[in-house]
């Protein structure tokens, strides 16, 4: 079998965002760092530059800027689950929408872990349920995000996301929401560099902090055998079907993506995370 083509790649994601559900990319990103003159899209580039500028004139020494900034995009109905970001240290997000709009629901940090685990475990239904208690209560607060507008996200609490379709009728005194193909938003991190300085102090001075738990002997038999047995079982599909491993990979996904539609229309709520993410 040929080696997958990009063109094969771009049909999937026309065909996904033709689907009407829900799609989009958490991964469309640049590294200013790289030394290369910009990324060529003139809303990161010129994002980078004032926030750059920003950045210079507070001084290093109470913020830094990640020089990692996030294009996401994603279509109508889609859902970014309960989460705090903590991929890096200690930081603050400015989320700027460009285009469409984003709903953003904020939770104490328990809270939303928990909502998280209950639409995973349980279903929408249950996730409803909870979050009706949780407004009736007058937990959270929700922030939505037009274009033009900006959000600071802080490194405590939760929060998800989600992209609300044009159709949808919201009560007063909400406004309609205007006809959008994407939802689109730069976001930039800057750290608090005190905070920063003080974990890293602390973190380095702290002997097997990053050393994981490991498993017991038997344990990592166990895992081991398991792992020799499925090796096997892919290595013999791979040889009769002729696949490579790029192959192997793209047609596991799109059988992972079968048993999440197969589990959605049962009513179950599927994988580890239900947005629909396309690495791009």
């Amino acid at each position: 079998m040929p080696y997958l083509s990009l063109s094969l790649c771009h049909g999937e994601v026309r065909l996904r965002i033709a689907s009407g559900r829900g799609v989009g990319s958490l991964n469309t990103t640049f590294d200013f760092a790289s030394g290369e003159s910009g990324s060529g899209v003139p809303l990161l580039d010129g994002y980078w530059e004032r926030l750059d500028d920003a950045t210079y004139v507070v001084g290093e020494g109470v913020a830094r800027l990640n020089p990692r900034l996030y294009l996401i995009w994603k279509t109508a109905g889609y859902c970014t689950p309960y989460h705090q970001d903590v991929h890096v240290p200690p930081h603050f997000t400015l989320y700027n929408q460009t285009s469409g709009a984003s709903a953003f629901h904020f939770l104490p940090l328990l809270l939303g872990e928990y909502a998280t685990l209950v639409g995973r475990r349980d279903g929408p239904s249950r996730l409803k349920e909870l979050l009706q208690r949780l407004d009736g209560e007058g937990v959270g607060e929700v922030a939505t995000l037009g274009p033009k507008q900006m959000l600071l996200i802080l490194p405590g609490g939760a929060h998800g996301v989600y992209v609300p379709r044009p159709a949808l009728q919201l009560p007063p005194p909400a406004r309609p929401l205007p006809p959008f193909r994407l939802s689109v938003i730069r976001a930039a991190e800057l750290f608090v560099a005190p905070v920063c300085d003080l974990y890293e102090r602390l973190l380095l001075s702290a002997a097997d902090w990053a050393t994981p738990l490991g498993l017991s002997e038997r344990e990592a038999e166990a895992e081991a055998a398991t792992l020799d047995a499925f090796a096997a079982v892919q290595q013999r599909a791979c040889a009769e079907l002729g696949l490579s491993r790029s192959d192997w990979t793209f047609f596991a996904t799109l059988l992972q993506r079968r048993w999440d539609a197969a589990a959605e229309a049962a009513g179950l709520e599927q994988g580890a995370n239900r947005e629909t993410t396309i690495p791009l």
